[in-house]
């Protein structure tokens, strides 16, 4: 507990010591970039768009990816009820479409009906 303190501390003096534009450019540069629309349910029933930045390829051979969904969120609840999800991608021209449905979290909100 100490030693976290006496880092935190630490931390907190460095960290208020660097140009605050500075954090900010060096986050948005490890700070994912896409955004992907992770569908999840079925379609005519219970379905859910999430969009996401956390995906990632792990393999070429065979083709896997890696999606991080929280593990309290509608989306992780319909794909574990149906054991199926799309990862769509999608043209600029959806940026509008991408931030609304990102900004809203409602299982009973048609997110699908933009």
């Amino acid at each position: 507990m100490i030693l976290t303190n006496y880092m935190s501390s630490k931390f907190n003096i460095y960290y208020s010591m660097i140009d605050k534009d500075l954090i900010e450019k060096f986050y948005l540069m490890l700070h994912p970039k896409p955004a992907y629309i992770i569908g999840s349910g079925i379609y005519n029933s219970e379905t859910n768009p999430m969009a996401s930045s956390w995906v990632t390829p792990v393999s070429e051979e065979p083709p896997h990816i890696v999606i991080a969904i929280d593990k309290e969120s509608y989306t992780n609840e319909l794909i574990k009820k149906y054991g199926v999800y799309s990862v769509n991608i999608l043209s600029e021209e959806y940026i509008d479409k991408i931030f609304y449905v990102g900004s809203r979290s409602n299982r009973k909100l048609v997110k699908y009906r933009l």
